[in-house]
């Protein structure tokens, strides 16, 4: 897509100045009060004379000296300015050279005097944002310090910065914002952004609305001027705690070396492809307009349509190579033939400005027109433009405002600006200050320093989480909602974080109130641990209410996590009222919205049947407590990351099947183990049991064996007793 940069961007500012009436009070003179100098001895006029002088020679002594060192502090000497100048034409680089000589230039400037190599001298000490400076704070700290007493903004911004994080001082949050406001009145953008989200939020500070309106404007014209004047530059954004964004980085960079590979072998596709990549400066790839124009100058020659259209902008623009309209025209005319949209857009261009053909504001619209229709983001933004001043059509504020939309929703950064001016000023629309900080904030996010993310990410996966979680608190100071869950996560990892740096449990408490204010900016997944943070008493007292109320703000926006949470508090009672069929619906809600949730819904949900049938059938849960699974098992399947297995499993695939089979062969063969014991057991009691019956048998025929001769006893011995008897008698 073309830049837009010859074309006038709509001045509703001035239209704002032009209805505001300034109005001038003039002061009263102030009353002076009277002494009482009967009260105290009047002093001799020699006395007062003798002070006098004192003090005259004290102010001729100390007055001039302070006020030259803060000159010298500000005012950087010719051989400094040419130093910084030759810094800034290297630029920090991807590419260790270019990042090492940039450094040494911009050492070199800082110690000539130059304020603002100083100043980024500074940061960098700070941070430890680069290998090529020692990370040293109490450095980088003295120097910023002194340069804030001299008046200097960027370093006033700096010190403001480490008292409100506490780095390298006691946290305080007034000094912060004593330091942030002299550095936005100075013009530091950092500061202004601040400040503006200071306001927004109500963070330290009174909200205000009108307040953050006023700043994010200031540091959102920053942006604008930037992107007219080079197009500006796609930072993508990596959330630490999203592992499929990480894993997307790792083959987004894949991706590039294939692209790159293949635009050398002459593939035109690819050759606009990394052209675009140069030209933009994305995906890791640093922005070099020369890298840029031989691409698409090598794809062009074999016919691409796109490229060509890329090669027109840089000849119109004058990007690497010199402004020329008639060489513009000439791409765009061969681009059009190819029916390229982009082509219709920079002929538009070349027809509103007048350049290398007569000015025709008509044609323009048409060409400007088609494009959009067709879905051109720059093409919705200039018939924006064309309606906003009618040229070419009639000038209407409401069509302005609806094109100016489509553009902004395709992340047009100007589109965004103009918007944010036409709700600060009522213009086309009801003013509306509210929807007008939240585009300027969105714009004020584009800028360059954006870069800061990937160099944040590089050495987070380089495992220099220091240096890491600085340059994230450093973007969260500015409103970057990203960067305070960025920080938040990698101090959440470990409670004892460089404990030297933010003191013991201080990584804790920061990442609490990092977590605040990501939430507060609409982060799901803040909400979540701020949720958790406070059920179990982490940086903050333990309240399982308040934890549930973070928890359903979270579920509102269909947060599974928030969900299972729920539930688990409703089936335990845990700050909640004990309901398990309430519970139950929170877990098939969280089932419902996740795949990631099915498992330890399944069982959790599994764990309440159960429970519920037993309150049906037997009673009270009480008797049951001893078979009922403990409260840490389920806070444990709470807490189970499905993505970290995914992970795990990932290339790795023949080795889990192989483990696997080893268990599933290990498990049969102890089955059949098992069960062979099970019939020799069996066996054995089986023979028991006969010997047991058969001793039980002998037993019986024994008794009855005793029985039977016990009966022939008395039976024999009462005959025989009887035949004694009759023989007695006989005799006698």
């Amino acid at each position: 897509e073309i830049n837009n940069e010859n074309v006038p961007t709509p001045s509703a500012e001035d239209v704002a100045d032009d209805e505001q009436e300034e109005t001038k009070t003039q002061e009263e003179p102030e009353k002076i009060e009277e002494t009482n100098t009967e009260s105290e001895p009047i002093p001799s006029p020699e006395t007062m004379t003798n002070e006098q002088e004192e003090i005259n020679t004290q102010e001729e002594t100390e007055k001039p000296e302070q006020t030259n060192n803060e000159n010298n502090l500000l005012n950087p000497s010719a051989e400094a300015m040419e130093l910084f100048d030759a810094a800034n034409e290297i630029g920090p680089g991807k590419k260790a050279y270019v990042e090492r000589k940039y450094y040494n230039a911009l050492k070199e400037a800082a110690e000539a005097g130059h304020p603002q190599a100083k100043a980024l001298y500074a940061l960098v000490q700070i941070l430890g944002n680069s290998s090529e400076v020692p990370h040293n704070i109490e450095a980088g700290k003295a120097t910023v310090t002194q340069m804030a007493d001299a008046g200097h903004p960027a370093s006033q911004q700096i010190l403001g910065f480490l008292y409100a994080i506490g780095l390298g001082v006691d946290s305080d949050q007034a000094k912060s914002l004593l330091y942030y406001t002299f550095a936005a009145l100075g013009g530091d953008t950092f500061a202004q952004m601040a400040l503006g989200y200071r306001f927004h939020t109500g963070n330290g500070v009174e909200a205000s609305c009108e307040a953050s309106l006023s700043f994010y404007r200031q540091a959102a014209k920053r942006v604008e001027n930037e992107v007219m004047l080079t197009g500006g530059e796609m930072i993508e954004r990596i959330r630490l705690s999203d592992e499929k964004s990480r894993k997307r980085v790792t083959s987004q960079e894949d991706l590039v070396q294939y692209y790159q590979h293949s635009a050398d072998r002459g593939d035109t596709q690819a050759q606009v492809i990394v052209g675009q990549l140069h030209f933009q400066g994305a995906h890791g790839v640093p922005q070099d307009y020369e890298m840029a124009f031989r691409y698409f100058n090598r794809a062009a020659q074999q016919g691409d349509g796109n490229a060509m259209v890329a090669l027109g902008s840089m000849y119109a623009n004058g990007h690497f190579v010199p402004q020329d309209n008639h060489t513009a025209l000439s791409y765009f005319e061969r681009a059009q033939k190819e029916k390229v949209l982009a082509a219709m857009v920079g002929m538009g261009i070349l027809y509103k400005n007048g350049q290398g053909v007569t000015r025709d504001d008509k044609k323009a619209f048409k060409l400007f027109y088609d494009a959009a229709y067709q879905g051109s983001s720059e093409g919705q933004f200039n018939v924006a433009v064309m309606y906003y001043y009618g040229h070419g059509t009639d000038r209407d504020f409401k069509k302005a405002l609806e094109y100016f939309y489509l553009a902004a929703q395709k992340g047009h950064v100007l589109a965004m600006y103009q918007m944010a001016l036409m709700h600060a000023t009522g213009i086309g629309v009801v003013r509306n200050c509210e929807q007008s900080v939240s585009l300027f904030k969105n714009v004020c996010e584009r800028g360059h320093w954006s870069s800061m993310f990937s160099d944040a990410y590089d050495k987070f996966e380089a495992g220099l989480q220091l240096p890491a979680v600085l340059m994230y608190l450093y973007m969260g100071e500015l409103g970057y909602e990203m960067a305070q869950s960025n920080a938040a996560y990698i101090l959440d990892e470990d409670e004892d974080f460089d404990s030297e740096v933010f003191g013991v449990k201080g990584s804790q408490a920061r990442a609490f109130w990092l977590y605040q204010r990501s939430a507060d900016q609409g982060h799901t997944e803040s909400l979540v641990k701020l949720g958790d943070y406070h059920y179990y008493g982490i940086a903050t007292p333990e309240d399982h209410f308040k934890a549930s109320q973070q928890y359903r703000k979270a579920a509102k926006s269909r947060n599974s996590q928030a969900m299972f949470n729920l539930g688990w508090m409703h089936e335990y009672g845990k700050g909640l009222n004990v309901d398990f069929h309430l519970a139950k619906r929170w877990y098939d809600d969280a089932v419902e919205h996740s795949a990631d949730a099915y498992v330890p819904s399944t069982i959790a949900v599994t764990i309440l049947r159960a429970k519920m049938w037993w309150t049906d059938n037997v009673g009270s849960l009480d008797s049951a407590a001893d078979y009922m699974p403990s409260e840490q098992l389920l806070q444990d399947l709470m807490n189970l990351n499905f993505e970290a297995l995914d992970k795990l499993i990932d290339g790795n695939e023949s080795l889990i099947v192989a483990v696997l089979s080893i268990f599933l062969i290990i498990i049969l063969l102890a089955r059949q183990a098992q069960v062979r014991l099970t019939e020799a057991q069996n066996e054995q009691m089986r023979q028991l049991e006969e010997r047991m019956l058969a001793q039980a048998e002998a037993a019986v025929a024994a008794s009855e064996a005793r029985a039977q001769e016990a009966a022939d006893v008395l039976i024999n011995g009462d005959t025989n007793e009887g035949e004694g008897t009759a023989g007695a008698t006989g005799e006698e």
